[in-house]
């Protein structure tokens, strides 16, 4: 039978049948497809469950009733004696009741006092111990189960721990987009996951995205929890629920979790814990509502900042010539260049060559003002296309003119900068700061974005002169 045929069997909900079955008191049979196969022996035991239950035994006794380790008679003669303490609680309760509504009191004149100690004498009278301990033991904290609040929460949360750490190690290391850089900043926000999840659970019992939704996390007795149980449950719910991040496992782990715990089945990281849901409803909806959807726009347009950190220059606020050259070899490093010559501090090439443009700079006070520097091919020197040199040395002097990082990370004007002098070849940029004054081309012939020679006849000349220079950007 299917779990749909044992509910119609035995009137038990598919909730309570799976509870059983995690509690070890039912075992069925899998298919080899892996859904359940149970039995007319499974029926039976759940009948029997379901009239120890009406009965009031507990979980414990049914499961040592199941193994032998007590006989039913003991367990039905002791729920016989409790039955009737319990009934005895009751007539108690219900004189004491009688006597304060003929003393037609107000709550502010309760005198709680003189009614406990009726009802102790009364408990007495009968020979009973431990009067009203039937109502205290029931008034513990009952856990509400919301699966999408406690989804969205978790969104949220892990939502800011990525971002916070990607952000701030593309910015302080300008780690390039790859598996490499995945996987660490992977490990790492799991790592700020637990850290930062023990210190709220255990100091407040909440996070920001559970408070959004208003969840509290608590131990059962309805205490915080303790560090240690906070970064167990942490760990046991980033393998158990979300997979440590591997993709596919990730999806596939979430499913099944959703599957249990809808199911009413305890996951393996609630095991101590319980869930506290307040149900107000008002700015803290609209705050959460707000919350999930910055955090998918975020996540949605995450790749383009993420690039645009990764080739944010090392030096800003204006350069000095040691500062530019750092910018110019950190962007040889971007596009790949870096087994090339590189720009000492003193802006030269470490070994100068014929086809390296000279850097000249103009300064004032050390912070340079203006910077030139010239391509000079003499002969038939195939495609020289120079944009290289173009391209790392505006990207570099771009630094110098904004006053922070921030500022210019907030700006898609390094993006902007790139792509015209991409899209411009050897052409005329336009814009940008870039004068570009063409002294001679000679026998040279401009072609797909770049200047090829005449391979027949005499020798020919390109000579190009580039000035960059304008005021710091506020």
């Amino acid at each position: 039978m299917n779990v749909q045929e044992v509910e119609r069997e035995t009137g038990l909900t598919r909730a309570n049948i799976r509870f059983y079955e995690k509690q070890g008191l039912l075992r069925p049979n899998r298919k080899a497809n892996g859904y359940r196969d149970y039995s007319s022996d499974d029926v039976n035991a759940l009948l029997k469950i379901k009239l120890m239950r009406e009965l009031d035994v507990s979980i414990e006794e049914i499961d040592k009733l199941q193994r032998e380790e007590r006989k039913l008679s003991s367990v039905i003669e002791e729920r016989a004696e409790s039955i009737d303490e319990e009934r005895g609680n009751l007539s108690d309760a219900k004189i004491v009741c009688q006597s304060i509504g003929e003393d037609g009191i107000t709550f502010r004149e309760l005198e709680a006092g003189k009614y406990l100690e009726e009802l102790e004498q009364l408990a007495k009278e009968r020979g009973a111990e431990n009067a009203g301990q039937f109502r205290r033991k029931q008034d513990i904290l009952r856990e509400t189960l919301h699966p999408w609040r406690r989804f969205f929460a978790r969104m949220i949360d892990e939502g800011i721990y990525t971002i916070s750490i990607s952000v701030f190690f593309y910015l302080a290391f300008h780690m390039k987009d790859s598996i490499v850089s995945f996987v660490c900043l992977t490990v790492l926000g799991m790592a700020a996951m637990i850290i930062v999840e023990s210190i709220l659970l255990s100091c407040f019992g909440t996070t920001a995205g559970k408070w959004l939704f208003g969840i509290r996390v608590l131990s059962k007795d309805g205490k915080r929890l303790t560090w240690r149980e906070v970064a167990e449950r942490t760990g046991m719910m980033l393998w158990h629920g979300l997979a440590f991040e591997i993709p596919l496992w990730r999806i596939y782990r979430l499913y099944k979790s959703y599957d249990a715990y809808t199911d009413g089945e305890t996951l393996a990281w609630d095991e101590n814990c319980l869930y506290l849901i307040d149900e107000k409803k008002g700015l803290r909806y609209v705050a959460a509502v707000a919350a999930v959807t910055l955090l998918l726009v975020l996540y949605g347009v995450f790749e383009f900042p993420s690039e645009q950190i990764y080739k944010m220059p090392v030096h800003y606020d204006g350069l000095t010539v040691e500062e530019f050259a750092e910018n110019y070899n950190k962007y040889l490093e971007v596009y790949g260049l870096a087994d090339e010559e590189r720009l000492n501090r003193n802006g030269e090439w470490e070994e100068p060559q014929a086809l390296k443009p000279r850097f000249r700079y103009e300064l004032e006070d050390g912070i340079i003002k203006s910077i030139s520097f010239e391509i000079d091919y003499t002969g038939k020197e195939e495609n020289p296309h120079y944009r290289d040199e173009v391209t790392c040395a505006a990207l570099a002097w771009e630094g110098g003119k904004w006053k922070s990082k921030m500022r210019m990370m907030m700006s898609d004007r390094l993006l902007r900068l790139e792509d015209e002098i991409q899209e411009s070849g050897c052409g005329n940029y336009k814009a940008y700061d870039i004068r570009q004054d063409i002294v001679e081309v000679y026998r040279y012939e401009e072609k797909d974005g770049g200047f090829y020679p005449q391979m027949s006849g005499e020798d020919g000349r390109l000579h190009i002169v580039f000035e960059m220079g304008e005021k710091i950007r506020e």
